[in-house]
């Protein structure tokens, strides 16, 4: 579990699952054919989940320090696309969706590009904080 919360009516939790699965929706939605979430490798994680062999949440680092939220995520881009525009874009639409679906506070969000995919998957080590 993330995130708990005791008020008067109860108790929120919130697991990484949840947050895992607000960035793969948002992802796949609104960054289709352009972003990909993988792993450190840059292999495509949503294939290798859809058969079964892992799940997404095992590529999505996140952790709380002081009632805020850090994340890591690890992509791949396809090729032509700008870094800077993708990943700054990506930034500010993964910090709306986390904060209006969960009113966690993040902090930052980490986005390191593993690779370019064209014909072939060209591997980087490219880190962008936001």
């Amino acid at each position: 579990m993330l995130y708990s919360e005791i008020n008067g009516q109860g108790t929120i939790s919130i697991h990484t699952s949840v947050i895992c699965q607000l960035i793969e929706e948002m992802v796949e939605t609104e960054f289709s054919g352009r972003v990909w979430i993988s792993d450190k490798k840059g292999q495509d994680s949503s294939f290798i989940m859809k058969i079964g062999a892992k799940d997404v949440t095992d590529d999505i680092e996140m952790y709380l320090e002081n009632g805020q939220l850090f994340v890591k995520l690890y992509v791949v881009l396809r090729f032509g696309l700008s870094i800077k525009q993708v990943t700054n874009a990506l930034i500010g639409r993964l910090k709306e969706t986390i904060a209006e679906n969960t009113a966690i506070p993040v902090r930052e969000i980490t986005v390191v590009v593993a690779g370019v995919m064209s014909r072939q998957l060209a591997r980087r080590n490219i880190e962008i904080r936001g």
